[in-house]
């Protein structure tokens, strides 16, 4: 607790403020932030209060003498942090501490200590209590508890307090112990059964997207992309669903391109034995066809994997990534499909029609010729006699269409996937007409934050793509708000 019974909080790794927000809305004031990027630091003040103490990196703004200047302001507050989720991260390299931003954590201790904090609020990525970085996660709990703290954590999804996006996270909450004895874990297990036991009720998307403004059409790429996949959807209703039932998940499409390159099983097989190695030139040679491995003989190993071997296989023969069980599986299955497909169009049309197809999908990126169809095997609206993008309005405008590095995903419009910094925001269909994205008004909303945050800190949000990419970065504002309306009752009982 702060000042003669105020309830504060120090805001690190503050982002655009959706801690600020939560916490503020259940009662507690901000006494100070940090964050590393400079322009933030700036808008921060300027949103939240212009006499609000900034900083900038965390990891080494103890020693400042703006710190040393604030601190008995700052005194008693409770510290808030979604600590960087780029070292633990399945998306990231996941080289936790060795990372640059892995630290943080222990930095936060550090400012913890200095502020007698009486207690903290964390968020992370849910793989940071996975087996990889099981150690790590223990010793970051060993040292909350050193330091007098009983601590409790939980993973919590947007969807739990009716929000219909697909987030989520843990939440790591922790107070100082009251008297003596060991500090425990399973603190707040009590207060995380009510938030995921809240009856909020899942709002429609539509309903927390669609009020606009709209963003970006289809960028030209995107849309060419679409066309590929929009014919490969015709042909299944010609088909009367039978390609469509045998759809791989994921479809690797370029196993067409690279059917006359490799052996699968060949490959895989070399790729185990190599045991997370590389699996050498000669390991190369042999999985490769007759033909090609003739030609790949005066090529290098990193030659050979560029020109003969699809990009999932890469880096994994190059041993510069972990092989995985079902690689070969999929890589299979897919294979087998295009196999079918191309049988049966050239069965069933002209010869040009396949031709025609696979070199629209051959000139793609390879991530465009992937493809996730994820609508439970229903067959997809019937678009003939439409073309252009009236077409493919028909075909996906019901779906939520996202570019991926995994490939292109169709899912239903019922909740959105996960925000995340890099982009990747789906199209769908807009009232305004034709495919869209949401605008990074309507993303702030699945954010929870409030419609008044929204419209009086725009420049706080930046411009261009930085509004999309603060907001993958940010926490939930509403599980905040429930966390900390919770934990502040802890601290007045």
């Amino acid at each position: 607790m702060g000042q003669r019974g105020r309830h504060t909080f120090f805001d690190a790794c503050a982002g655009v403020g959706c801690f600020h927000m939560g916490m503020r809305d259940s009662g507690f004031d901000c006494v100070g932030a940090a964050e590393l990027d400079a322009g933030l630091q700036q808008r921060y003040p300027s949103a939240f209060g212009e006499d609000l103490p900034m900083f900038g990196d965390v990891r080494r703004v103890t020693t400042t003498k703006a710190w040393k200047s604030a601190e008995p302001g700052m005194m008693g507050s409770v510290m808030v942090a979604g600590f960087p989720c780029t070292p633990w991260s399945k998306s990231g390299d996941q080289s936790g501490k060795k990372h640059g931003a892995g630290t943080v954590f222990w930095s936060l201790l550090t400012m913890m200590d200095r502020l007698e904090s009486p207690a903290f609020v964390f968020e992370n990525v849910t793989n940071l209590l996975g087996d990889r970085h099981r150690r790590v996660w223990a010793e970051m709990r060993r040292e909350l508890k050193r330091r007098g703290y009983h601590v409790g954590y939980e993973r919590i999804s947007t969807r739990d307090v009716g929000i219909p996006q697909n987030r989520n996270r843990v939440f790591i909450v922790g107070r100082k112990a009251d008297g003596p004895g060991e500090p425990e874990e399973g603190y707040f297990a009590e207060q995380f059964r009510q938030i995921k036991s809240l009856d909020a009720g899942e709002r429609p998307l539509d309903e927390v997207i669609s009020p606009g403004p709209w963003g970006r059409g289809l960028s030209q790429t995107h849309r060419e992309a679409l066309e590929v996949w929009d014919q490969y959807l015709g042909w299944t209703l010609e088909d009367n669903g039978m390609i469509l039932e045998h759809l791989p998940k994921p479809l690797w499409g370029m196993e067409a391109i690279y059917e006359d390159q490799y052996d699968i099983t060949r490959l895989q097989s070399k790729i185990d034995d190599a045991g997370g190695g590389p699996v050498g030139k000669e390991g190369l040679l042999e999985a490769l066809n007759p033909s090609i491995a003739h030609v790949a003989s005066q090529l290098d190993p990193d030659e050979i994997v560029r020109r003969f071997l699809p990009p999932y296989y890469r880096k994994v023969a190059l041993g510069m990534a972990a092989n995985y069980s079902q690689r070969g599986a999929f890589a299979l299955r897919s294979r087998a499909h295009m196999d079918h497909l191309k049988k049966w169009v050239s069965g069933h049309h002209s010869r040009g029609a396949w031709d025609a197809w696979y070199s629209r999908l051959k000139s793609m990126d390879p991530s465009f010729q992937k493809f996730e169809y994820h609508v439970a095997r229903e067959p997809p609206p019937d678009t003939r006699g439409l073309s252009g993008d009236e077409a493919l309005m028909a075909r996906f405008g019901g779906h939520l269409v996202q570019f991926r590095s995994s490939g292109v995903r169709v899912s239903r419009s019922n909740r959105f996937p996960t925000l995340v910094a890099i982009g990747q925001v789906p199209y769908t269909g807009s009232p305004e007409g034709g495919l869209k994205q949401p605008s990074w008004e309507a993303l702030a909303r699945l954010q929870s934050i409030p419609e008044g945050d929204i419209s009086s800190k725009r420049d706080l949000f930046g411009s261009n793509g930085e509004p999309v990419r603060r907001l993958g970065n940010a926490v939930n504002v509403e599980i905040v708000r429930q966390i900390g309306k919770r934990l502040r009752a802890e601290l007045e009982a």
